[in-house]
């Protein structure tokens, strides 16, 4: 029942619009927020005595739209960046752990698949988030060549 809420909660934020913080408007949180979703399902299928797996899965997809929400609240470039590598390393943890789910075969497969493809999608999506713009570049690289004629 809870993981219908969870859909819910992902259909009103992507329907909404109004009221929304920027990161909500964020097709990436969307896609974070889904398969947070999805990973609940797979969390509750995965049988006792593989607790350490659950937990390593719980908190690294919570980790992912956490830092994009973190990152997208930052002003500076180079902090934004370095929230949107640590969501992208957490989702890419996120897709580790759903291939031990599938050699431990302890998944339903159509979950992984699930799972597999939204994280597909986030990685793609924070890689470029990830790279600054070749304007920024050019921006601090005449910034440090004028630095270093003034020394």
């Amino acid at each position: 029942m809870a993981n219908e809420r969870v859909h819910v909660y992902v259909l009103v934020l992507v329907n909404e619009g109004n009221n929304m913080l920027d990161h909500e408007k964020l097709d990436v949180y969307q896609c974070a927020i889904e398969f947070l979703a999805v990973s609940v399902k797979v969390m509750k299928s995965i049988p006792k005595g593989h607790s350490s797996l659950v937990d390593q899965l719980k908190r690294a997809s919570w980790s992912i739209p956490l830092n994009i929400a973190e990152g997208c609240g930052k002003t500076g470039p180079a902090d934004k960046e370095r929230f949107y590598a640590i969501a992208r390393g957490s989702a890419m943890e996120c897709a580790a752990a759903l291939d031990v789910c599938g050699v431990l075969r302890i998944t339903d497969p159509k979950l992984q698949k699930e799972g597999k493809v939204l994280l597909t999608r986030v990685v793609a999506m924070l890689t470029k988030m990830c790279r600054p713009d070749e304007k920024y570049r050019a921006r601090s690289r005449a910034r440090v060549g004028a630095r270093s004629r003034d020394q």
